[in-house]
Protein backbone atom coordinates (compact mmCIF):
# COMPACT_ATOMS: atom_id res chain seq x y z
CA UNK A 1 0.00 0.00 0.00
CA UNK A 2 3.07 2.68 0.47
CA UNK A 3 4.50 1.74 -2.41
CA UNK A 4 1.13 2.42 -4.31
CA UNK A 5 0.45 5.71 -2.89
CA UNK A 6 4.31 6.69 -3.33
CA UNK A 7 4.45 5.74 -6.68
CA UNK A 8 1.20 7.62 -7.21
CA UNK A 9 2.86 10.70 -5.69
CA UNK A 10 5.73 10.22 -7.76
CA UNK A 11 3.78 10.01 -10.98
CA UNK A 12 1.33 13.01 -9.69
CA UNK A 13 4.36 15.70 -9.29
CA UNK A 14 6.11 14.02 -12.35
CA UNK A 15 2.91 15.11 -14.30
CA UNK A 16 2.76 18.31 -13.28
CA UNK A 17 6.46 19.03 -13.89
CA UNK A 18 5.98 18.15 -17.39
CA UNK A 19 2.44 19.87 -17.83
CA UNK A 20 4.24 22.84 -16.69
CA UNK A 21 7.12 22.36 -18.85
CA UNK A 22 4.71 22.17 -21.55
CA UNK A 23 3.13 25.63 -21.83
CA UNK A 24 6.50 27.60 -21.21
CA UNK A 25 7.77 26.65 -24.39
CA UNK A 26 7.07 29.53 -27.27
CA UNK A 27 8.71 29.47 -30.40
CA UNK A 28 10.85 32.54 -31.44
CA UNK A 29 11.49 34.45 -34.42
CA UNK A 30 14.97 35.65 -34.90
CA UNK A 31 13.60 39.20 -34.81
CA UNK A 32 11.95 38.51 -31.89
CA UNK A 33 15.06 37.23 -30.45
CA UNK A 34 17.08 40.20 -31.40
CA UNK A 35 14.89 42.53 -30.39
CA UNK A 36 14.61 41.16 -26.72
CA UNK A 37 18.35 40.56 -26.90
CA UNK A 38 18.82 44.33 -27.84
CA UNK A 39 15.74 45.27 -24.68
CA UNK A 40 17.27 43.40 -21.86
CA UNK A 41 21.42 43.83 -22.74
CA UNK A 42 23.66 45.64 -20.43
CA UNK A 43 25.44 47.51 -23.22
CA UNK A 44 22.52 49.21 -24.96
CA UNK A 45 20.83 49.82 -21.21
CA UNK A 46 23.88 51.85 -20.63
CA UNK A 47 24.44 53.47 -24.04
CA UNK A 48 20.70 54.60 -23.21
CA UNK A 49 21.30 55.89 -20.18
CA UNK A 50 23.95 57.86 -21.38
CA UNK A 51 22.29 59.19 -24.28
CA UNK A 52 19.71 60.13 -21.57
CA UNK A 53 22.42 62.26 -19.68
CA UNK A 54 23.39 64.04 -22.53
CA UNK A 55 20.29 65.10 -23.20
CA UNK A 56 20.36 66.70 -19.73
CA UNK A 57 23.69 68.13 -20.82
CA UNK A 58 22.45 69.73 -23.64
CA UNK A 59 18.97 71.44 -21.05
CA UNK A 60 22.27 72.24 -18.43
CA UNK A 61 23.98 74.13 -21.14
CA UNK A 62 20.90 75.87 -22.63
CA UNK A 63 19.92 76.90 -19.21
CA UNK A 64 23.57 78.92 -18.71
CA UNK A 65 22.69 81.02 -21.55
CA UNK A 66 18.39 82.11 -20.30
CA UNK A 67 17.90 85.21 -18.08
CA UNK A 68 17.80 84.55 -14.64
CA UNK A 69 15.50 86.14 -12.40
CA UNK A 70 15.96 86.89 -8.64
CA UNK A 71 13.46 88.16 -5.85
CA UNK A 72 13.28 88.97 -2.35
CA UNK A 73 11.25 90.50 0.17
CA UNK A 74 11.55 91.56 3.89
CA UNK A 75 8.64 92.64 6.48
CA UNK A 76 9.65 93.71 9.79
CA UNK A 77 7.50 94.65 12.50
CA UNK A 78 8.36 96.45 15.52
CA UNK A 79 6.56 96.25 18.35
CA UNK A 80 8.73 99.23 20.44
CA UNK A 81 10.06 101.85 18.00
CA UNK A 82 13.56 102.65 18.93
CA UNK A 83 14.19 106.10 20.60
CA UNK A 84 16.82 108.94 20.75
CA UNK A 85 17.56 111.10 22.83
CA UNK A 86 17.92 114.84 21.21
CA UNK A 87 19.88 117.75 23.45
CA UNK A 88 17.15 119.87 24.84
CA UNK A 89 18.81 122.60 22.88
CA UNK A 90 16.56 122.33 19.66
CA UNK A 91 13.69 123.32 21.67
CA UNK A 92 14.66 125.63 23.68
CA UNK A 93 15.53 123.55 26.95
CA UNK A 94 19.23 123.42 27.32
CA UNK A 95 20.85 121.19 29.72
CA UNK A 96 18.32 118.43 29.25
CA UNK A 97 17.77 114.95 26.88
CA UNK A 98 14.57 114.66 25.16
CA UNK A 99 13.40 111.15 24.28
CA UNK A 100 11.92 110.50 20.13
CA UNK A 101 11.16 107.74 19.13
CA UNK A 102 11.56 107.73 15.49
CA UNK A 103 10.97 105.50 12.53
CA UNK A 104 8.12 103.46 11.44
CA UNK A 105 5.75 100.65 12.99
CA UNK A 106 6.21 98.53 10.09
CA UNK A 107 8.48 98.20 7.16
CA UNK A 108 8.28 96.63 3.71
CA UNK A 109 11.03 95.83 1.47
CA UNK A 110 10.92 94.19 -1.94
CA UNK A 111 13.21 93.73 -4.99
CA UNK A 112 13.77 92.12 -7.97
CA UNK A 113 16.42 91.45 -10.10
CA UNK A 114 16.95 90.08 -14.31
CA UNK A 115 19.97 88.77 -14.81
CA UNK A 116 20.73 88.35 -19.06
CA UNK A 117 23.87 87.44 -20.04
CA UNK A 118 24.70 88.71 -23.74
CA UNK A 119 27.24 86.65 -25.11
CA UNK A 120 29.34 84.15 -23.06
CA UNK A 121 31.47 81.90 -25.30
CA UNK A 122 31.92 79.74 -23.21
CA UNK A 123 28.68 78.54 -22.65
CA UNK A 124 27.83 78.67 -26.31
CA UNK A 125 30.63 76.07 -27.14
CA UNK A 126 29.38 73.89 -23.95
CA UNK A 127 26.13 73.90 -25.82
CA UNK A 128 27.46 73.07 -29.40
CA UNK A 129 29.78 70.01 -27.58
CA UNK A 130 26.33 69.21 -25.76
CA UNK A 131 24.74 68.78 -28.99
CA UNK A 132 27.85 67.06 -30.59
CA UNK A 133 27.76 64.48 -27.19
CA UNK A 134 23.94 63.67 -27.89
CA UNK A 135 24.37 62.97 -31.16
CA UNK A 136 27.32 60.73 -30.31
CA UNK A 137 25.68 58.76 -27.61
CA UNK A 138 22.71 58.12 -30.45
CA UNK A 139 25.28 56.24 -32.53
CA UNK A 140 26.61 54.50 -29.35
CA UNK A 141 23.12 53.33 -28.61
CA UNK A 142 22.51 52.26 -32.72
CA UNK A 143 25.91 51.04 -32.70
CA UNK A 144 25.58 48.36 -29.37
CA UNK A 145 21.82 47.61 -30.81
CA UNK A 146 23.45 46.22 -33.72
CA UNK A 147 26.30 44.31 -31.92
CA UNK A 148 23.73 42.42 -30.06
CA UNK A 149 21.79 42.02 -33.29
CA UNK A 150 24.64 40.52 -34.62
CA UNK A 151 25.60 38.30 -32.46
CA UNK A 152 22.70 36.75 -31.82
CA UNK A 153 21.72 36.41 -35.84
CA UNK A 154 25.21 34.36 -35.88
CA UNK A 155 24.73 32.33 -32.83
CA UNK A 156 21.00 31.42 -33.86
CA UNK A 157 22.22 31.02 -37.46
CA UNK A 158 25.14 28.43 -36.22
Amino acid sequence: MKRISNFLIIFLISQQVLFAQGEKQTELSLEKCIKMAVERNINTQAARIEQEKSEYKISESRAALLPKVNASASFQDYFKLPTTLLPGEIVGMPGTKLPAEMGTTFNTNIAATLNMTLYNQTAITALQLSKKLAGLSGLTVEKASEEIALEVAYIILQ
